[in-house]
């Protein structure tokens, strides 16, 4: 048996819940499964938030940017999903158009 911890990353600023195919836990998870046991995992963002991607040591989780994400640990492993919030990426488009323009709310100029 070998140990598997699927959740939430903890620097995500939005949020989301994560489907488990092939094991049973919540949300957040630690197990111990099988070795060679394939588990599929979905990320399923909230409505204000988007999945971004899974993160995690194993190269089976780094940087994979679809929801879907199909593991076959072969030793301890660990896989976050990403999520961001969608009120922060409206900030940010608005402060980047409000550069862009020279203004601000306060009608303070860029130079």
């Amino acid at each position: 048996m070998i140990g598997l911890e699927v959740g939430e990353h903890e620097q995500s600023s939005g949020h989301g819940k994560i489907e488990m195919i092939g094991i049973n836990c919540g949300n957040d998870c630690e197990d111990y499964i099988e070795v060679g046991r394939t588990v599929g995992l979905k990320a399923k963002p909230d409505a204000l938030s988007s999945f971004i991607s899974w993160m995690g040591e194993s190269p089976q989780c780094q940087a994979k940017t679809m929801p879907y994400l199909q593991i076959t640990p072969y030793e301890d492993m660990a896989c976050y999903a990403f999520f961001n919030s969608a009120l922060d990426e409206m900030a940010a488009e608005e402060v980047i158009e409000f550069y862009e323009h020279g203004e601000l709310n306060d009608d303070t100029v860029l130079y």
